[in-house]
């Protein structure tokens, strides 16, 4: 008996079924049998409708991804969420990655602010990556909704994968599959599909497989998630609001020794110690920012969340338990404190001086000084 061929969603990669409609895949039995199915009933509305998508787990794991990658000596294509600056796949995947050839992408050029360097910009992402013994080919910063170097991104593409196959990987919502979707409308495209794209994480859930001529294929791959990320933690109600969706623009602060910003209904951050200091705080221009005395701000921080004053606020971090306070003592130099996924503070300290974020306990914080992570 011929066993009956598998049919797959073009937009998130889940093999299509009929039988529940509560799982990835689904389509109605009439249009599975028919064989003309090329999107799942999920990805169907997200395309069509922007219905909001319920969110399943990714199928397969990075482990044999890039084991198939490896086998195949494919190009590897990193997409790096400015965001996160997340490169623990490179840590736990290492040895799949070695041999392989990495070219770095920096995408969402067009949220950051204009002022920022591009080539400091590069610096910063090869610096990190570097750490991990990777074999980077070769670093370029896009911007799939602004086409911002797309026409390079394409040219490096075909230049780095000598004929080879791509693997396009990176973190959640880090703007992958955006990016070969620019690809798609920007050049030839006989199929007339397009991935399906959200604002929430989780949208790509399968290996994606798009022909990039008659022997060779570009893969979009599910997103991993970034350990600490603010979008992992939060209701998808607030994933909208903090993911910025344009460029974000510094507010400035200058704060005195024992003043406080409430960094939406989210994190604060306490200016415990120091001297008179500008501060500049970039976060998506839904998050709202509001200056209060750190004797009183944690009480002010609560009774916003309640009254909803403050946004974004979340029903799992409404009270006092489900926050702790992380505590930096700075020596003078030029600093950047981010909530991974959330919001970064950028500073310079002139003198030795003490700091504190207030943020949910699952939110992690990093302190860069000069492209190092503490």
């Amino acid at each position: 008996m011929k066993q009956e061929e598998k049919q797959y969603c073009f937009g998130c990669g889940a093999e299509l079924q009929s039988e529940r409609p509560s799982e990835s895949g689904y389509v109605p039995k009439e249009v599975l049998d028919s064989k003309k199915a090329s999107l799942c009933q999920r990805c169907f509305r997200l395309q069509n409708y922007g219905e909001e998508a319920h969110i399943f787990p990714a199928s397969q794991d990075f482990h044999s991804i890039l084991v198939s990658a490896k086998r195949k000596k494919a190009l590897i294509v990193y997409v790096v969420d400015f965001f996160s600056y997340d490169f623990s796949l490179f840590e736990e995947c290492k040895e799949e990655l070695q041999g392989l050839d990495i070219f770095l992408v920096g995408n969402k050029r067009d949220i950051l602010p204009k002022s920022l360097n591009d080539h400091v910009l590069i610096t910063r992402i090869r610096c990190y990556a570097s750490k991990y013994g990777v074999s980077i080919v070769d670093t370029l910063l896009t911007s799939a909704s602004k086409n911002y170097n797309i026409d390079d991104f394409k040219a490096k593409i075909e230049e780095l994968r000598k004929g080879k196959d791509v693997y396009v990987i990176g973190s959640v919502s880090a703007g992958k599959s955006s990016l070969i979707n620019t690809l798609l409308k920007n050049y030839h495209n006989p199929t007339n599909l397009y991935i399906t794209t959200s604002p929430y994480p989780g949208t790509t859930l399968d290996v994606i497989r798009v022909p990039l001529d008659m022997r060779s294929a570009i893969y979009d791959t599910p997103g991993y998630p970034v350990p600490g990320s603010m979008i992992e933690i939060v209701d998808r109600k607030c994933i909208k609001d903090i993911v910025p969706q344009k460029e974000m623009k510094p507010r400035m602060y200058q704060l005195m020794s024992k003043q406080t910003l409430l960094i939406g209904g989210l994190a604060r951050f306490e200016y415990v110690e120091g001297p008179k200091c500008n501060f500049a705080v970039y976060a998506s221009t839904m998050v709202s920012v509001q200056r209060s005395k750190l004797e009183k701000s944690e009480g002010a921080f609560f009774a916003l969340i309640k009254h909803h004053q403050i946004h974004p606020c979340d029903t799992k971090f409404m009270q006092k338990e489900a926050f702790d306070m992380e505590e930096f003592v700075l020596e003078p130099g030029k600093y950047e404190i981010q909530i991974v996924g959330y919001a970064w503070i950028m500073f310079e300290v002139q003198q030795k001086s003490l700091y504190r974020v207030s943020k949910p306990k699952e939110a992690r914080v990093i302190v860069i000084q000069r492209g190092k992570e503490q």
